[in-house]
């Protein structure tokens, strides 16, 4: 490491110089003790799981609001909480999320869980709140469950189990929401990425007309 001082003095070069180099050195050294920092979200899944759609992809209908993970195919996987906060809501429906996780921290913002096979009852009893719910809507499908007072759950502690309810395959989804409840991407708000060195691959190409008068090898058309 240099240090440049612009001084003609040389005893006010080595008069600023050791002030400076001493707190470079206590820096260094703090972050040698401190190693590597906490991520501020932990991973949700028990297992690493590959990314299957990201943040703000486009559907049919609306931008996607958070992440899908893969289970390979498969259910039942523990689904850990992101961090420490408040199980204040629960959503049990035949589309859209199935059975789903809101999970408030101290911070204000909200994590999200999706398409769960089913939520913690040992410790949590969650299971059997829903069982309740269910019998007084008459449905097995009651909708939104707000908790009342809510369940206070640690940081990796298991919410809930992986499944393949409402719409999709087996694989989790996950959202971070902030005080608003405006969806942010879970990576940039502490999420730790997954390590991933494939090179992506282009499949298609689709070009569009942006409008009536623009032309596609001499058609108004869509090109795939």
């Amino acid at each position: 490491m240099r240090l440049l001082f612009r001084s003609l003095d040389p005893r006010v070069r080595r008069a600023r110089l050791r002030p400076a180099l001493l707190r470079v050195m206590a820096g260094a050294a703090c972050l040698l003790l401190a190693g590597p920092a906490r991520a501020a979200l932990l991973w949700p899944l028990e297992i690493p799981g590959l990314l299957l759609s990201s943040f703000g992809e486009y559907r049919y209908d609306h931008l996607h609001a958070g992440i899908d993970i893969s289970t390979g195919g498969g259910t039942g996987y523990k689904v850990l909480a992101a961090d420490s906060g408040l199980v204040f809501r629960l959503k049990v429906e035949w589309r859209g999320y199935g059975r789903a996780l809101y999970l408030r921290h101290p911070n204000g913002r909200v994590t999200v869980y999706g398409h769960l096979e089913r939520y913690e009852d040992a410790i949590l009893g969650l299971e059997r709140r829903v069982a309740r719910r269910q019998a007084e809507a008459g449905s097995r499908y009651p909708g939104d469950l707000y908790l009342n007072p809510p369940v206070r759950v640690r940081r990796g502690q298991v919410i809930a189990y992986s499944g393949e309810s409402g719409v999709g395959l087996p694989h989790l989804h996950f959202e971070v929401r902030d005080h608003g409840d405006a969806p942010l991407n879970p990576f940039d708000a502490g999420l730790p990425r997954p390590s991933d060195r494939r090179l992506p691959v282009l499949e298609s190409l689709t070009i569009t007309s942006a409008s009536p008068e623009t032309l596609i090898d001499g058609e108004a058309r869509e090109e795939v």
